[in-house]
């Protein structure tokens, strides 16, 4: 049940309690084509973007991202290439485009990152404040491995505004980006760029 300030992603349970799979749906501002639909019509109650099953979604501020099966799916603005596709083109439905093995997909304010079905760090979009991990605040628009930190061993991605937050498989925890508010855990107020 990812949900950002202006818009609300969720996967509905249709097969069981145990099922975890199901349809999306999808509702609030759609500005940027972040629900999905095609449209940048806003939705103010849920609305069925697609009946197949999802196994997860996050929501970002102006674009969303699902893993549908194997294969990561990403829709919405594209200004700093948060979508992957290596171009800064914009994309309103949810089939629109979308690269194979991933297990988990999170969205940041303007970046994405992901864990690949081999468990590979993988990140991209804006960089501002470092939180791709790359050791840089260079931007992407293609998916790109972090390479100083992977070791094909990662169980699970989150992404704040600024920030990406990785857990090894052995329950170690990875932050990046901004840290103004202590965000990343290390006891300091200083950013994080890898």
């Amino acid at each position: 049940f990812p949900s950002h300030d202006t818009n609300t992603l969720a996967i509905a349970n249709t097969a069981g309690y145990l099922a975890n799979t199901g349809p999306l749906y999808a509702w609030g501002y759609n500005g940027t084509g972040q629900l999905g639909d095609g449209t940048t019509v806003n939705k103010s109650s849920p609305t069925l973007i697609q009946a197949s099953s999802f196994i997860s979604v996050s929501a970002g501020d102006v674009h969303s991202a699902a893993v549908f099966g194997t294969t990561g799916r990403i829709w919405g603005d594209n200004t700093y290439g948060q979508l992957g596709d290596g171009t800064t083109v914009s994309k309103s439905a949810w089939n629109a485009g979308g690269t194979g093995g991933f297990a988990n997909l999170a969205c940041g304010i303007y970046h994405t990152a992901g864990i690949s079905t081999a468990r590979v760090l993988y990140a991209w979009g804006d960089n501002t404040y470092g939180q791709l991990g790359f050791g840089d605040t260079v931007s992407r628009s293609g998916l790109s491995i972090v390479a100083s930190v992977n070791t094909s061993s990662f169980n699970h991605v989150a992404a704040g505004l600024y920030n990406t937050y990785a857990v090894t498989i052995l329950g170690r925890i990875l932050s990046t980006g901004t840290n103004a508010h202590g965000q990343i855990g290390d006891g300091t107020n200083t950013g994080k760029i890898s």
